[in-house]
């Protein structure tokens, strides 16, 4: 209580965490240079560095230099010419690295890095993703093998000479990042055969009928998951890997497109029995089972795209995934995706309406509460009687993340900044399901009573209006 006023006294919150606060003033990118000098002893050089549209004052990189955090400094959007230089020199490979990662053709440093006699500073260089292939090429031939699958990781497109190179270097971790561009043909025995490109390679090349027999019948069960999935599988190893020991193995032929309705149905029988077995104690179930309810999830995720380029046929198929791959498709019928607004799933549901057209009005996400002007638009329509900047009770138009309990009997303010949002009619006026509205999760959203304050994010929201989470 102050004595003088007779009010009662604000006390200042308490920081209890005040390295947060020193992480937030660091990525301020307002953030004055006398306190950015005060702010560097404690750490936060490389968030300081980091920010987006700041270039650093000399005094600032200077300071940084002398606390040895050049490395940090090293890594800016932006710096001074005249500092970029001198890092480039920098005794320390450390620095010199950083700044090789991040370096702009433009500048002319390139050619310095490429001849550094660091390793590491090399290494940085080929994965700068600015790296023109003239240097690649240079950095792919380099005697060092890190060099050289960093080189063979960034280029996107090797002449194939170097690629043959890349694919016969003597360290195996050079073939293997180079395995994952499309091999020349006379090359697909020898990377078959490589146990570091095979797995990479098998994906890449045109497969024979013999070839994929073979790879069928690999013991390796990722080989076998991969030939399941490759576009040259035929009708024969394909019924053979649908009945494959391994269930992940058995879930790559059901997301098929050739694969045959029985065989699909077949396959998805035995998935959906052991993931119901494997659900019922994950820890200690056979590991067959968890396989089952892994390959079963993941094809509720699948891509489908033989689903997605004609989804009508799927719209009411049993099987959850492909479902949600032709509720998602941008080539649903008009008709079909209006069935599939009434699916079971969650998931369907909201990816078929999504495809809707967008019902939102072009209103700014920010709303001064129906004041016109060039500047500040007019806010979305209110119902007779109701005052500017709330719903008013109206059933079609709801603030997002809003969540009244009564449609028409609550008044909604728009205090989160997400703005507005048209969310249907009700069911009795529509004839039917209105679309589900989420819990007021976050309370700064939710403004429902008609108090002309908004509710505190710590307190619940009152029973009357809200519905819990």
């Amino acid at each position: 209580m102050d004595l003088d006023t007779g009010t009662a006294r604000t006390a200042m919150p308490e920081i209890t965490e005040l390295s947060s606060v020193l992480d937030g003033l660091a990525q301020n990118p307002t953030l004055p240079d006398d306190v950015a000098l005060r702010l560097l002893p404690y750490g936060g050089g490389l968030d300081m560095a980091l920010r987006r549209g700041v270039t650093p004052s000399r005094e600032v990189c200077e300071a940084f230099i002398a606390a040895g955090e050049g490395a940090d400094l090293a890594r800016a959007r932006h710096l001074p010419d005249a500092i970029a230089d001198r890092l480039a020199h920098d005794p320390d490979p450390d620095v010199r690295s950083a700044l090789a990662h991040r370096d702009r053709p433009d500048h002319g440093r390139h050619g310095l890095f490429a001849a550094d006699p660091d390793a590491e500073v090399r290494e940085s260089l080929a994965q700068n993703p600015l790296v023109p292939g003239e240097l690649l090429a240079v950095l792919a031939a380099d005697e060092d093998p890190r060099v050289r699958r960093a080189a063979a990781r960034a280029w996107a497109d090797p002449p194939e000479d170097a690629l043959r190179a890349l694919l016969t270097d003597p360290d195996p971790r050079v073939r293997e990042a180079a395995a994952t561009r499309r091999p020349p043909a006379d090359m697909g025995a020898a990377l078959l055969a490589d146990p570091h490109t095979r797995l990479h390679a098998v994906a890449l090349l045109d497969l024979d009928p013999q070839t994929i027999a073979a790879l069928a019948a690999d013991p390796d069960e990722e080989m076998r998951r991969r030939v399941a999935r490759h576009p040259d599988l035929g009708a024969q190893a394909r019924d053979v890997l649908a009945r494959d020991a391994d269930p992940m193995v058995r879930g790559a032929v059901f997301e098929r497109a050739d694969t045959p309705a029985g065989l699909r149905a077949e396959i998805h029988e035995g998935l959906h029995a052991g993931y119901l077995r494997a659900q019922e104690d994950l820890g200690a179930g056979d590991e067959d089972d968890f396989l089952c309810y892994v390959a079963l999830t993941a094809s509720l995720t699948g891509a489908y795209p033989w689903v997605v380029a004609d989804p009508a046929p799927y719209a009411d198929s049993p099987y959850l995934g492909v479902r949600r791959a032709a509720a998602g498709s941008a080539a649903l019928p008009a008709e079909a995706r209006r069935r599939m607004l009434d699916d079971e799933d969650s998931t369907v549901r909201f990816l078929a309406f999504a495809g809707t057209a967008a019902p939102d009005p072009p209103w700014p996400r920010t709303w001064n509460g129906g004041t016109s002007g060039a500047s500040s638009p007019a806010g979305p329509p209110t119902t007779s009687g109701s005052r500017p900047g709330r719903c008013g009770g109206s059933a079609r138009i709801r603030p997002r993340g809003c969540a009244c309990w009564r449609w028409g009997t609550r008044s909604c303010r728009p205090n989160s900044p997400r703005g507005w949002r048209r969310t249907g009619t009700r069911a009795s006026d529509a004839g039917s399901r209105a679309p589900r509205i989420p819990a007021c999760r976050s309370r700064r959203s939710c403004a429902c009573s008609a108090t002309p304050t908004a509710m505190s994010p710590r307190r619940r929201p009152p029973r009357r209006c809200c519905r819990r989470p």
